[in-house]
């Protein structure tokens, strides 16, 4: 997720000249990823907790996920649109 994180320093889109949708672009692949991932592993739970992969308590993926939820809206991805992993949208 280096890449994603990256795309969060204003350096990245003075380098790129047009960082803005290049962030975008990156930031949805990344999210899109994340969300096929924690939805499969989600999926095989029985009965899964609120937080990112299922547990009743936090760990350090919920932790990561929210300066990558904070550069999606900073570049205007629409998290609604099957992007973002769905446990943020529906919490």
């Amino acid at each position: 997720m280096d890449l994603i994180d990256d795309l969060g320093n204003g350096l990245v889109e003075i380098k790129l000249g047009n960082g803005q949708r290049f962030g975008k672009y990156h930031i949805e692949n990344g999210l899109k990823a994340i969300e096929s991932l924690v939805y499969e592993y989600r999926k095989q739970m029985k009965d899964p907790g609120l937080f990112t992969i299922g547990t009743s308590s936090p760990t350090l993926v919920d932790a990561f996920i929210v300066p990558q939820i904070y550069n999606a809206i900073s570049f205007f991805v629409d998290l609604e649109d099957n992007i973002c992993p769905t446990y943020i949208v529906e919490n």
